[in-house]
């Protein structure tokens, strides 16, 4: 049986199911991750997901943009309060624009109590997963994210994707 005579689990059951609840994570994860994939323009490489947040992307005139947000108890490197997204497109060479160097790091949410780096639509209300199983949560990032975008740029947002880190 799956118990002991006491009915709990052995240390080397437990590590078992833990260990594939683990993979099973690691292939959803991998599998969530694509859903930004193949979005136009095609030249861009794919944006990294920062850990301990989220990307939410759109395509607008042919220029992705990818706005980072950081989860309840994390907050960001930099200032990004005037920068809510970062674009890819062929005004940069293909190349995103961020505050990291030559890579496609668009941010980082590290451990912090305060959250002072963004504005308030760049911080999910609790965190990414929980923004992406609601319906309502999730076109709430939406909404925020066209409403940055459209100050700057008019046009139809397209290929929109929330993914997690």
């Amino acid at each position: 049986g799956v118990c002991n005579s006491s009915g709990a689990w052995t240390p080397q059951q437990v590590a078992q199911v833990l260990l594939t609840l683990r993979t099973v994570s690691d292939r959803l994860h991998q599998q969530h991750l694509q859903e930004c994939r193949g979005a136009e323009p095609h030249q861009c490489p794919e944006a990294e997901v920062p850990a301990n947040g989220g990307l939410v992307c759109a395509t607008v005139n042919n220029r992705r943009l990818c706005k980072s947000l950081c989860n309840q108890g994390y907050d960001f490197h930099f200032i990004k309060r005037s920068r809510p997204y970062e674009e890819c497109s062929q005004a940069t060479g293909y190349r995103w624009t961020s505050y990291y160097v030559g890579g496609n790091r668009l941010a980082a949410c590290h451990n912090s109590s305060l959250q002072v780096g963004g504005t308030p639509t760049m911080y999910f209300q609790q965190d990414c997963l929980t923004a992406k199983s609601s319906v309502a949560l999730q076109n709430a990032v939406f909404d925020d994210f066209s409403a940055d975008v459209r100050a700057k740029i008019s046009g139809t947002l397209t290929d929109k994707c929330l993914v997690c880190g």
